[in-house]
């Protein structure tokens, strides 16, 4: 997510939800969770996650510094989407949107 063109959207006050990435499948990119919580903060927003892919590397020892302390913000947003049958070997139909 550019972080940048965010603030201009969210400057024109009709943003009622954020949807985060943390992990996409095609290249792994994570959203920079600190930053849109900060920015939360200011503007009053949702923040939904969508750990789909990307939730289960949060058990990983050897990510990035900045994928490690998005992962560790999850707790903060106001929902979660999983998917376990990506990573977790579970069929389809178990996902859920958690919040």
């Amino acid at each position: 997510m550019i972080i940048d063109a965010l603030k201009k959207l969210l400057d024109r006050d009709d943003i009622g939800t954020i949807v985060t990435t943390m992990g996409t499948t095609a290249v792994g990119s994570v959203d920079p969770l600190p930053v849109i919580l900060q920015l939360q903060a200011e503007y009053g927003f949702r923040i939904h996650a969508d750990v789909a892919y990307g939730g289960y590397f949060i058990l990983a020892d050897n990510l990035e510094v900045e994928t490690q302390e998005a992962l560790e913000c999850l707790l903060e947003v106001d929902s979660i989407a999983i998917v376990p049958h990506k990573h977790g070997l579970q069929p389809y139909g178990c996902g859920c949107i958690l919040s």
